[in-house]
């Protein structure tokens, strides 16, 4: 990932300076023919408006023609402090989703997060586009927009965070400043839509793109193998990362697909608690209009209940998921117990309405 973030990073660097030196040399040819001064900078072009079509995505449609730049814009940073971002995200987010997970696992990750938020970007933009032209606001209709960067992934390694250690904290400036883990996509969320605002829609949707499609391959679709005995994932062969496919080929784990807990839904992860509900609210209309067209499947209350367990296991340590496991099933023994006496009630009522229609 670092390797690739490099590569193709220097890649387009080098091709944006080839590319400046000819139209320099352009532009110089030009002038000298007409007795202009020379200048070091080409007559309406900036190095920040060359683009690399062939590298990063570049919409409305200089990019059609080459496909692969939906995995490889992912990797290409054009500012020294996006590139510094970048390789931070990508060497300390890849090295613990890495040990945590697996080498397999964290390549459909960042396979996922990094190439579906791009692919939607586009198409958006595409919309956008569709959308000014025909309005006739043909002068911002032109515009065009280069989607590159990691800020996608960059939301899904925090998705990812919270999952998976939400209680940790960031300590800055000395303690100046401490946040918890959990408490990060928010903000973040907010100060690329605002980066969006001001320089370029396509940061914003990239931003909000990462977070959902990690989320909703976390929340729905990540596949794990666990031991019965156990909430939460065990050791393989060759260590904690371990291997997804051997974990497939022990019959003796239980499979689990996405996280069913309390904690990792959506409206966790914004605050205060107006926005939290109302997330909540909007989301839960989106999700019963989505299992009303098949589209998805809602979790049981014993998936949401070993979800809970797995996730306190994770943030607080056995103890604590033995005492959330304990209320769990007392929970549960209360709601069967109340099943039980509800069915005797409508049993004896029924026999009782029997016995009246025979005695009449």
């Amino acid at each position: 990932m670092v390797a690739a973030l490099v590569l193709f990073t220097l890649a387009t660097v080098f091709l944006r300076l080839n590319i400046y030196r000819v139209l320099l040399a352009l532009d110089a040819t030009a002038k000298s023919a007409g007795d202009g001064a020379k200048t070091t900078k080409p007559a309406g072009t900036a190095f920040s408006d060359i683009v690399i079509p062939y590298l990063t995505l570049v919409t409305p449609g200089l990019s059609v023609l080459y496909p692969w730049v939906v995995a490889t814009s992912v990797f290409v940073e054009t500012n020294v402090v996006a590139f510094a971002v970048s390789f931070a995200t990508l060497l300390f987010g890849g090295k613990y989703c890495e040990r945590v997970w697996s080498s397999r696992e964290l390549a459909v990750f960042l396979g996922l997060t990094g190439v579906i938020p791009v692919v939607l970007t586009f198409f958006s933009l595409i919309l956008l586009f569709a959308i000014r032209v025909s309005s006739g606001d043909g002068g911002n209709a032109g515009a065009v927009h280069v989607v590159n960067g990691t800020v996608g992934l960059q939301l899904a390694f925090l998705v990812a965070f919270k999952q998976l250690v939400p209680e940790h904290s960031i300590v800055l400036f000395r303690g100046l400043f401490t946040i918890k883990v959990k408490h990060l996509v928010m903000p973040v969320l907010i100060l690329y839509t605002l980066l969006g605002a001001f320089r370029g829609v396509e940061i914003a949707l990239l931003a909000w793109y990462g977070f959902f499609t990690a989320w909703v391959y976390l929340r729905f679709y990540r596949v794990t193998y666990v031991d019965p005995l156990l909430p939460t994932t065990t050791p393989v062969a060759t260590g904690e990362a371990g291997d997804a496919a051997n974990s497939a080929a022990d019959s003796s784990k239980t499979r689990i697909r996405g996280d069913a807990s309390e904690v990792f839904a959506l409206n966790t992860f914004f605050y205060p608690g107006v926005v939290r509900e109302a997330v909540h609210a909007l989301s839960r209309l989106v999700f019963k209009t989505l299992v009303a067209f098949r589209v998805c499947t809602p979790f049981g209350q014993e998936e949401v209940e070993q979800g809970n367990i797995r996730a306190s296991l994770r943030t607080n340590g056995p103890r604590a998921a033995a005492a959330v496991a304990a209320g769990s099933k007392s929970a549960a023994d209360a709601d069967a117990e109340r099943r039980r006496a509800y069915a005797l009630k409508v049993l004896e009522e029924r026999l009782d309405t029997r016995k009246n229609d025979t005695t009449a």
